[in-house]
């Protein structure tokens, strides 16, 4: 497990099942829970998938595409909602 803050710039959210920003109970998540995935590119996949990351990887639809790299990102703010601006 990697213990230290990760930036990426310009990520790319998952669609579809791959995000869960009310905290839905669903198949995939427990209730309460408040997740996404970012789809990281290949080569950026296996390097923090080196440094310890829990990277998965998503099967290609076709022959002629690499597999999809995603990293899962669960959002915690405790007990106090964020505060908006």
């Amino acid at each position: 497990m990697v213990n230290q803050n990760l930036e990426i710039e310009n990520a790319i959210i998952g669609r579809g099942g791959f995000r869960n920003f009310s905290g839905e109970k669903t198949q995939y998540n427990a209730a309460g829970k408040r997740t996404f995935v970012i789809m990281l590119d290949e080569a950026t996949g296996h390097q923090l998938e080196q440094e310890g990351w829990h990277i998965r990887w998503r099967e290609p639809r076709d022959e002629m595409d690499d597999p999809q790299a995603m990293l899962t990102v669960e959002v915690k703010f405790g007990d106090y909602p964020p505060k908006s601006c």
